[in-house]
């Protein structure tokens, strides 16, 4: 947390946790991993398997992508996605 915490600080953009509104419950984090210079970042995300499927990531990606917008040094972002399908 404190790594994320200097990150926002020195560069103005970080990981942030998501926060179900209903509930006020901690479902996942959003926001961006800085692998070095912030005209480049990545923006990545995680959440629970039980909030998968409802939106959440969508407005979550949105709002992130909004802030590197309004940041005024990202000129790039870019995303991967990755499923992991685990059989109980």
């Amino acid at each position: 947390m404190e790594g994320y915490r200097k990150c926002h600080v020195d560069k103005g953009l970080s990981v942030y946790a998501v926060i179900e509104k209903e509930t006020n419950e901690v479902i996942g984090s959003a926001g961006f991993n800085m692998t070095g210079s912030v005209n480049e970042v990545e923006l990545i995300y995680h959440f629970s398997k039980f909030f998968l499927g409802k939106g959440y990531a969508t407005e979550a990606a949105s709002a992130c992508l909004e802030l590197a917008k309004n940041h005024g040094k990202v000129d790039l972002v870019t995303a991967s996605a990755i499923l992991i399908i685990q059989s109980l």
